[in-house]
């Protein structure tokens, strides 16, 4: 399975990732430098989309696309480059959001359960 892919160098209008700012909105299904990924009890895929969308893109154990959570930002929910995510037994995602040093715990859609600051 493959989710997203990275312009090749034969692909027309191929060039070297861009950092616009502020970012260019996020698009389903496209990645711009991908962190993590893991995988909840049910299967379903969360990948860290990180280094410019600050995003979690939610997929289902098949690799349909189903939703995505967060932005750029540092209030609970949004994120300053997702760089590690994980998933519990209970399936709960955890994403260490690297920016902002903390980590955010989200339910399977989204919702911000608490925030753990590192000091």
């Amino acid at each position: 399975m493959m989710l997203g892919r990275k312009p090749e160098a034969s692909d027309e209008g191929a060039h070297p990732l861009e950092h616009p700012n502020p970012p260019l909105p996020a698009v389903d299904g496209l990645f711009r430098q991908v962190t993590d990924m893991t995988w909840d009890p049910a299967g379903n895929i969360y990948i860290s989309d990180g280094y410019i969308n600050s995003r979690v893109a939610k997929y289902d154990k098949d690799g349909n696309w189903l939703m995505q959570w967060g932005d750029r930002g540092n209030e609970p929910g949004k994120m300053n480059t997702p760089h590690t995510i994980a998933s519990d037994a209970q399936g709960n995602i955890y994403v260490g959001d690297r920016g902002n040093a903390r980590i955010q715990v989200f339910d399977g859609t989204g919702k911000v359960l608490r925030v753990m600051r590192l000091t």
